[in-house]
């Protein structure tokens, strides 16, 4: 009986990551997504992440493909394969004629690259980060003042991406990191909420290793580098509007106990005694090892 509860978590995990088909001819069928956009970029700097989703599995890191988006009053941080997903859904989406074989291998190829579920837009006239991101189970979004990181200059220099930088380190929600920032870049921005400093942030780590952010590229932006988010969430349409605090944890909930919840959602009945019953969610809590300990 257990076995056939965990054939169908994997199965679930697998479909909620899956491409819709449309009954016409076997063609994928895509949503319109809406969009809020916040302008254009003027630069465009990408950053890959390893972080380990279990700390005690130091050897396991996980990837993500980042892009940062910067532009004269908001910046954009998300996924970048997320963002080629997007693209191509909604050029499909707006006209048939996308909707082609080409299209859909590359929407399946970003699709299955997509790691980092959250999209972060920061107003940089009023400080503010307008948060959304998608659990694996929910969509959830919120807007919290743009943290104040008490960064402190040290001494030291190096080279990341072949750019000299300089160290300085903060502490953020737990965890202790040192960044190298790029003078050269006069652009006081970096990766996910971290900023402040003289110079793009081209490597930030916490001291532990657990999340790593690296600069692996920088460019002049072009038109069509938009700042955007969405009007009704990442994945399901339906997000929960609500506190950081309340975000957070119901991440760091839905992490740990993902395999009961996913019991619970999907309303799983088993044969037990010639009779369908709801099974015990006691399946054993999952480690988290989110880039935020403390809220």
């Amino acid at each position: 009986m257990r076995l056939a509860i965990l054939t169908f978590l994997v199965f679930v995990a697998n479909v909620s990551n899956a491409q819709l088909h449309s009954v016409d001819g076997g063609m994928s069928a895509y949503r319109k997504i809406k969009t809020i956009d916040y302008g254009t970029a003027h630069t465009v700097a990408y950053y890959k992440v390893w972080f380990l989703k279990d700390s005690t599995l130091t050897n396991k890191y996980s990837e993500a493909q980042t892009i940062l988006h910067i532009g004269d009053s908001h910046l954009c941080y998300g996924d970048y394969y997320q963002q080629v997903a997007d693209s191509l859904e909604m050029a499909m989406g707006q006209n048939r004629k996308n909707v082609t074989a080409e299209n859909s291998h590359l929407w399946e190829q970003a699709a299955h690259m997509m790691a980092f579920n959250t999209k972060l837009v920061t107003d940089l006239g009023n400080q503010t980060i307008r948060a959304q991101l998608y659990t694996g189970l929910k969509d959830y979004e919120y807007t919290a003042a743009q943290p104040v990181l008490d960064w402190q200059l040290l001494t030291g220099d190096s080279l990341v991406n072949n750019v000299a930088c300089k160290r300085a380190t903060c502490h953020y929600a737990g965890r202790t990191y040192i960044a190298w920032y790029a003078e050269s870049i006069p652009l006081p921005y970096g990766p996910y909420i971290f900023q402040g400093l003289p110079g793009l942030i081209m490597d930030i780590r916490d001291t532990h290793n657990n999340w790593i952010f690296t600069n692996n590229g920088v460019r002049k932006a072009v038109s069509t580098d938009v700042l955007y988010q969405y009007k009704r969430g990442f994945v399901s349409g339906d997000v929960t509007v609500t506190t950081r605090e309340k975000v957070l944890s119901a991440l760091r909930n839905e992490t740990e106990n993902r395999n009961n919840l996913l019991l619970e959602i999907a309303g799983v009945q088993v044969l037990k005694d010639g009779k369908w019953v709801k099974p015990e969610a006691d399946n054993s809590r999952t480690p988290s090892n989110l880039i935020e300990l403390e809220w």
